[in-house]
């Protein structure tokens, strides 16, 4: 029976001309043998992968990075590409991201971390064969790597390149798991996420009244009263246009019999988008 080999999967889904999402996961750039066959997963299929990232038109590409990590230059190739992207980048770190990964997570305009995913930083690993100079020579390459990683993370946040140096050299360079808040603190991501949805009651006869499609979603009885429950989810721009709208018609129709708790709802419409803004919706 095989071995399933967790190989690097970059998916662009959701694909339109204003947001694009990818997502990165596995280990980056690994050649792994399965027991019958050795898997390839070399820097020139991850360049196809990428090329198909340079062609997005997409004013907005968000990327969610899982991963473990892998061979650092794949890692330095999928950062340069996104950075340099005409879009805005906006990465996010979900799970146990670690190593090569947080390279790439540093690429986004705006970087941001699941409040439940773990971070890891730590010095370069590689190996060697060869006499003593061919030794002294990895080892100084390795002192490079170092210095280039460190470096991004210190240009990213602000801080002095020797505070990652020092993060990078825990546990004899192997580096330590960090919470969301601690990545934050370090200068590692912008913003901490609460992975969760957010969603508003309102009576379907309000978006019907108002010519409003009445966006996805599940009814339910309360009360009595049939209510609808928006997934934000699903489609935000709608909050906007039937707030507007629902301004209009009660000026028109005064009365128009609108639950206190729909009222409340549109009244606190600007919290409301503040928190959708805080998750990433």
């Amino acid at each position: 029976m095989k071995r399933k080999i967790p190989l690097l999967k970059i998916t662009i889904r959701d694909k339109s001309e204003d947001e694009a999402v990818i997502d990165i996961d596995g280990e980056i750039g690994w050649v792994t043998y399965d027991g019958e066959e050795w898997i390839w997963n070399t820097k020139e299929s991850i360049k196809r992968q990428l090329k198909e990232i340079s062609k997005l038109n997409a004013k907005k590409i968000i990327v969610n990075i899982s991963s473990l990590g892998g061979f650092v230059d794949d890692g330095l190739a999928i950062h340069d590409i996104l950075a340099q992207h005409p879009a805005e980048i906006e990465t996010r770190v979900i799970g146990m991201t670690a190593s090569a990964a947080t390279i790439i997570a540093q690429a986004g305009d705006i970087r941001k971390i699941s409040n439940n995913a773990l971070y890891l930083v730590h010095k370069a690993w590689g190996f060697a064969i060869g006499n003593s100079n061919d030794m002294k020579a990895m080892a100084a390459d390795l002192d490079t790597i170092d210095d280039r990683i460190a470096n991004i993370y210190a240009k990213r946040s602000g801080k002095d390149i020797q505070v990652f140096e020092n993060l990078m050299k825990e546990n004899d360079g192997s580096g330590k798991w960090i919470d969301a808040g601690e990545a934050e603190e370090y200068g590692l991501v912008d913003e901490v996420f609460e992975p969760m949805k957010a969603a508003a009651a309102v009576d379907p006869e309000v978006f019907n009244e108002m010519g409003i499609p009445v966006p996805k979603c599940y009814q339910f009885n309360e009360n009595g009263n049939r209510t609808i429950n928006i997934d934000f989810n699903v489609d935000t721009s709608k909050l906007d246009e039937a707030l507007r709208k629902m301004n209009e018609f009660n000026e028109k129709q005064k009365d128009l019999k609108i639950s206190e708790n729909t009222k409340n709802k549109f009244q606190h419409k600007k919290r409301i988008t503040t928190q959708l803004k805080h998750l990433g919706l």
